[in-house]
């Protein structure tokens, strides 16, 4: 019996080193795995943030080409300058505004001349007359659609 026993011992001594080296490990895996899972949350956070700027920023320009299509297109959206006229040309009127500012606007067959008698003409306009001018964004230029004389 004493045999029997022995070998019985023996092998309870090995199989608990054997249970507490596997305890051992789970502990490591599972910080492993949060550390893992935490990582993982973290870059897909990070990508998430990163489309929610860019979007933001695509949709900021998208809404400021809206705005300038719809002030080039329609009329009631471009506020008239009121001024002075201090320089004119063949092609072009300049106004001076309150204080130091100026505008100009380019004159073409389309724009629209009048005074308080009704129509006028480009011969009409001098300089020192107070004048309404509209005008309108055509490239880089600004361009006078109506000149009202005062």
């Amino acid at each position: 019996m004493e045999s029997d026993t022995a070998p019985s011992t023996s092998s309870q001594k090995t199989s608990e080193p054997a249970a507490k080296s596997s305890k051992k490990t789970k502990i490591p895996k599972v910080g492993l795995i949060i550390i893992i899972g935490v990582i993982l949350g973290v870059g897909s956070w990070a990508m998430y943030a990163s489309g929610i700027r860019e979007g933001k920023k695509q949709a900021n320009a998208e809404a400021k080409k809206v705005t300038a299509q719809k002030v080039q297109t329609n009329p009631l959206l471009i506020l008239p300058s009121s001024g002075v006229v201090s320089k004119i040309t063949k092609d072009q009127v300049e106004i001076k505004l309150l204080g130091t500012e100026t505008k100009s606007g380019k004159i073409d067959i389309k724009t629209q001349i009048s005074n308080k008698t009704g129509k006028a003409t480009f011969a009409d306009i001098k300089e020192g007359d107070k004048i309404v001018l509209f005008t309108k964004k055509s490239g880089n230029d600004e361009v006078a659609t109506r000149i009202i004389i005062q």
